[in-house]
């Protein structure tokens, strides 16, 4: 049986092309503001609803069995001022309310780490609270980027909610086995130290509050934590030749040009199609690549797909 999605603040589609790469999940609508965001769904999605404000959907209308949000976090993200609940743009209000009126079997919500202590943790409580209060049984993890293999931390709270509790408990031991092996880090990975990811706790937002400037989060309940490293992962210039990078004694990196020979140079007179960085074709003006600020924009506010499919598959497993 195909799972039928509802993907609210869809982005580009993150949520729903990891869903739909698992083979058991069908997208039925999306809902996104952003224009250019609404673009790329239109030609991914040509045949499939686009809503342009949370607040307009009238759920009872919509038959889907999951639905998904990555839900407004400027309130929370440490690039922001941190307002919580007060921000305009906080809207998990909104997709309760559409979640009350679809009455689907899950719910996947995904949010910054910052979520975790905003208010003495009081935001995700009220999430928490708020899904047990329409007959879900609810867990949260913290999941990061670098558990699919991405160059980057990403720390992201994933909220996972179910109406079945006896389905539930069968989710719990796939998700928390999956989340556990993702958190891991790689024997070359220098970046990430992964204690453990943040958990399943039947008093959720229960987290001990760290010293400002603090990368590390603790659940108070069953003492797992993520922490993130300074170290630094220092990649040479290996395709351009004649350059070289090393460490000076303060510590600074300098570059010092080495010979080459002419046949290294004529090989360099040949640019490749298209640049190693943000894909932009070599001799092409960034002024005429004009998406370019969107489509970097769109990726960093977008989910890992990798990660919601193995949610997915976890949803599939318990649905079995």
């Amino acid at each position: 049986m195909t799972l039928k999605v509802l993907d609210l603040f869809a982005g580009i589609g993150g949520f729903s092309r990891g869903l739909e790469s698992t083979g058991g999940f069908e997208t039925v609508g999306f809902c996104e503001q952003d224009k250019f965001c609404q673009r790329v769904l239109a030609k991914n999605y040509p045949n499939i609803n686009i809503f342009d404000d949370v607040r307009s959907i009238n759920g009872t209308t919509i038959q889907a069995d999951v639905v998904t949000g990555g839900f407004p976090c400027q309130g929370f993200s440490q690039a922001g001022k941190q307002k919580g609940t007060s921000d305009e743009r906080y809207l998990w209000p909104e997709m309760l309310r559409v979640i009350s009126e679809v009455k689907p079997r899950w719910v996947i919500g995904e949010n910054v780490q910052g979520i975790i202590n905003i208010e003495d943790g009081m935001v995700l409580r009220q999430v928490h609270n708020d899904l047990e209060s329409e007959g879900f049984e609810v867990q949260c993890f913290v999941i990061p980027a670098s558990g699919k293999g991405a160059w980057h931390q990403r720390n992201r709270v994933w909220i996972i909610a179910h109406s079945d509790s006896n389905r539930e408990s069968r989710l719990s031991q796939y998700v928390h086995e999956r989340s556990r092996q993702l958190g891991k880090p790689s024997k070359n990975d220098t970046n990430s130290q992964c204690l453990g990811l943040g958990s399943r706790s039947t008093e959720p937002g229960k987290f001990e509050e760290q010293p400002k400037g603090s990368d590390k989060y603790i659940n108070s309940n069953q003492r797992l934590s993520c922490r993130k490293t300074s170290a630094r992962m220092d990649v040479p210039n290996a395709k351009r030749k004649g350059l070289q990078r090393h460490d000076t004694e303060s510590g600074q990196h300098e570059q010092e040009v080495r010979h080459t020979s002419d046949k290294d140079n004529e090989t360099e007179t040949w640019w490749e199609v298209e640049s190693k960085f943000f894909g932009i074709p070599n001799g092409l003006s960034s002024e005429l690549d004009s998406t370019r600020n969107q489509r970097i924009k769109t990726l960093g506010n977008s989910i890992v797909p990798q990660i919601a499919f193995e949610i997915g598959n976890a949803i599939i497993q318990a649905e079995q």
